[in-house]
């Protein structure tokens, strides 16, 4: 009817939550990074946590396409 095909629907749907929550994210790494400076935490540990967190993310924002 519109035209548009299925990847970009489903894009459009799950790019806006995942953006948002992103941005989230990259407005908390900073005091993160302050925590590597206070001692007991890894800069490998901190970017393993945000490896899993992005991870979590795009599982969550497509769970809603199911």
């Amino acid at each position: 009817m519109a035209g548009v095909n299925p990847i970009s629907l489903l894009l459009g749907k799950s790019l806006p939550r995942l953006v948002s929550a992103l941005i989230l994210l990259s407005i908390q790494f900073p005091f993160t990074l302050l925590a590597i400076t206070l001692g007991g935490v890894t800069f490998t540990q901190v970017l393993a946590t945000y490896a899993t967190l992005g991870a979590f993310l795009i599982g969550l924002s497509n769970l809603g396409l199911v």
